[in-house]
Order: C-alpha cells, then structure tokens, then sequence
C-alpha cells in the first residue's frame, strides 16, 4: 500500500460532523465528480480508486439527501487494472448540485462560498475532500518530499491555494498538461498539511521517518566533513614537512629560535598530527605551555623562512 493511500484511508476513518461532510462532499464531487445525461435523467458520478472513499461517499450522500445512490465498480483495461468505483447520484440532481455548490442557476464550476466554508473545521474538512479526490504524496523513504492536489479549474486551483495559505503554508501551483496542480515541497510544510488533514498517525510516520533521514544526512555529512578536514590535515602537515626539510637543508636553521626547532622537530616526527595534537605533545615533552595558535604561529614563520630561500 502506497503512502498516499494510507493517508487517504486514515482520513475516510475520520469522524465529522454533518456540516464537514457536505463540504468534503463538495469538494470531492467538485473534482472527481462528471456530469452526464442518461434516457433524458441528469446524473452525478463521482468516481474513486479507493473502496473505502467510495464506501464514505455513499453513506454521506445517504445521510444528507435521503437517497440512496448507486456503487457501481469497474476494473480499469490499461496499466494496473485496479477498480474504478462509481458513486452515481440519479435523483434530485440538480438540487444537490447547487445544495454542494457544484452548480449555480445552470452554470459549473462556482466556488464554494463562505455560508458552506465558514470556519476553521469546514476548512480543513474541504481540503480532506480535496486529496482525496485527488491528492498524493510521495512516501517519506522517497528521496524527495511533495504533496500535491490537483484540479482541472484555475480558479479553483486558486482557492485551494489561497485555502492552504491560509494555514501560514506557502503553496505553489503549476500547470501540468490539462489539469493544475498545488504542492508543497518543504518537509516541515508537508508535517503540516497532513496535521492540518487530521491524518496524525500518518503524521507519527512521516515524522519519524524524516527525522531518520535527517540524521542519517546529517552524519554523512558530518563524516565527509570529518574526512575533509584529515586530508587537509595532512596535506598541510606535507607542505610543512617539506618547508622545514629545505629549512635545515641550506644550513638556514639558525634563523629558528629554540622553540622553534622544538616545533619543527615535532612536526617532522608526527606528520599525520594537527594543530591541538602538536600543542599537546610539545607540553608533554617541554612541560611548557603553548596553544595551538601559538604552533600555528610557529609553523607560518617557517613557511616565510622557506618561501624566501626559494625565491632565492
């Protein structure tokens, strides 16, 4: 089972109140929904890839209207020959339609209005329906976050936008060949749509798997930093080695004070070593202090000292 399945289930569990279900009802007719006439009789379908949505669709059109709808399923001929399950509306379709806002004195496709969304609760219960129609979300294992709900009006795309920003979430929505598409991409802002969803064991999931990936991420990077840091390491103690070697090699070694050569011989007898490393051996082999600064300081006179007897 797909993640986006798991979290469109959970919501069907949810339980909502009368004023929710005729919103979610709304918005789900409202994108999956087609018209068509059949022997001169108007009717609604709304169709659905998941069983359980279909089942929730038919009992709320049930609850509200007092009718009993029809559950048609068929198997799809392409691909992965899942079921297409069709909850069809034959009576009073007109009235229903303009009751959910689908339809206004004849005309498709008006926005629901603040009377049917006119608090928080038909909010979130208008975006439920919206993924359910059409949402998904890939599985937070995947290596990219992204949750999406589609629609086929602009301006509809537009208000489920405008609904979601509401939210302190930032949406963005695309065009994608004849349908346009809202999606969130930030793995905090997808946490969440889904609390916003009421999909909390969903939430428990996703949350946890991007917390172990994160931490997973973060340790590789921490261990490529790590390794960066000891090839620098040693490629700085070479280039020391080196400068050092040229140092005593043309008799210049007069120019370095006692410390000085303390420094050097250490460095040449421990290449792999760093700054502090160094600082903790001289200490232990001089009994005096010095900080790693102070070997740093050490070491860059002995590059001047070597850079002039090569420019020499």
């Amino acid at each position: 089972m797909s993640f986006s399945i798991e979290v469109k289930e959970e919501i069907t569990r949810n339980e909502y109140t009368l004023a929710e279900k005729k919103v979610f009802l709304s918005a789900v007719a409202k994108i999956n929904g087609v018209l068509r006439m059949s022997n001169r009789s108007l009717m609604l379908d709304i169709r659905t890839e998941n069983a359980k949505t279909a089942k929730l669709l038919f009992l709320i059109i049930q609850e509200l209207y007092e009718q009993d709808s029809r559950l048609l399923v068929f198997k799809k001929a392409k691909l992965k020959k899942n079921n297409v399950y069709i909850v069809q509306i034959r009576n009073q379709v007109d009235k229903i339609m303009e009751d959910l806002e689908i339809r206004k004195e004849g005309e498709l496709e008006p926005l629901p209005s603040k009377t049917l969304i006119n608090n928080e609760d038909t909010t979130r219960a208008y975006l439920a329906g919206c993924f359910i129609a059409s949402g998904s979300i890939n599985s937070p294992k995947s290596k990219n976050y992204h949750l999406e709900i589609s629609t086929h009006s602009q301006k509809h795309a537009e208000f489920i936008n405008k609904t979601i920003s509401k939210f302190d979430l930032n949406p963005k929505t695309i065009k994608r060949r004849n349908n346009y598409v809202i999606y969130l991409k930030r793995s905090e802002e997808i946490s969440d749509m889904l609390k916003l969803l009421k999909a909390n064991n969903s939430l428990l999931k996703f949350e946890d798997e991007r917390i172990t990936k994160d931490y997973f991420n973060f340790n590789n990077r921490l261990n490529i930093c790590e390794v960066f840091n000891e090839v620098k390491t040693i490629e700085t103690a070479n280039r020391q080695i080196k400068e050092i070697s040229l140092i005593m090699g043309n008799g210049k070694d007069y120019l370095l004070d006692k410390k000085d050569k303390i420094i050097a011989e250490i460095r040449m007898n421990n290449p792999e070593a760093n700054l502090q490393e160094l600082a903790d051996i001289y200490i232990e082999n001089t009994g005096e202090s010095i900080s790693k600064s102070g070997i740093n300081h050490r070491l860059r006179k002995m590059s001047e000292i070597a850079r002039e007897i090569k420019s020499k």
